[in-house]
């Protein structure tokens, strides 16, 4: 029986899934759960419509993080922090504090999940950070920490 996921379930699926099931767990578990519904003609249209504007939305969002990275790449942030007479930071400069510069310094807002930072900011002076939207398109720009 094919059923579309209401719920994550283990070992059989994540929500808004449709998956072929045998018809005793679907009947017997699944169904009597509420954890699916059975996939008929009205569920399976609703459904293909549900993913092609699902497919349409991540299409537009893919765009936008790219455009993000073309105008980020190369770039150079500044940050202003307290530091000790050696140049070492009294705390490491993290993701929201970078983010937060890039959108006042350059206009640009950026997603903390792409936002790739390799190794501590914990010195002063430049430190190289990534945006990667996915493994093929990643855009490097400078972060200058300053010392007060």
């Amino acid at each position: 029986m094919e059923v579309l996921l209401l719920k994550d379930v283990r070992g059989v699926g994540r929500r808004g899934e449709m998956k072929q099931v045998a018809d005793g767990y679907a009947r017997n578990y699944l169904l009597a759960l509420g954890l699916a519904k059975p996939a008929t003609g009205g569920v399976k249209t609703a459904w293909e419509l549900e993913q092609s504007q699902r497919v349409k939305k991540m299409e537009s969002k893919t765009e936008e993080l790219e455009a993000q990275a073309e105008g980020l790449n190369g770039k150079q942030v500044r940050i202003g922090v307290k530091a000790n007479p050696t140049g070492g930071l009294f705390a490491a400069i993290n993701e929201e504090q970078v983010m937060r510069a890039v959108q006042d310094q350059l206009g640009i807002s950026l997603e903390k999940d792409f936002l790739v930072i390799t190794e501590p900011m914990k010195h002063i002076g430049g430190h190289i950070v990534k945006y990667q939207i996915s493994p093929e398109k990643i855009a490097e720009f400078n972060v200058i920490v300053d010392g007060n």
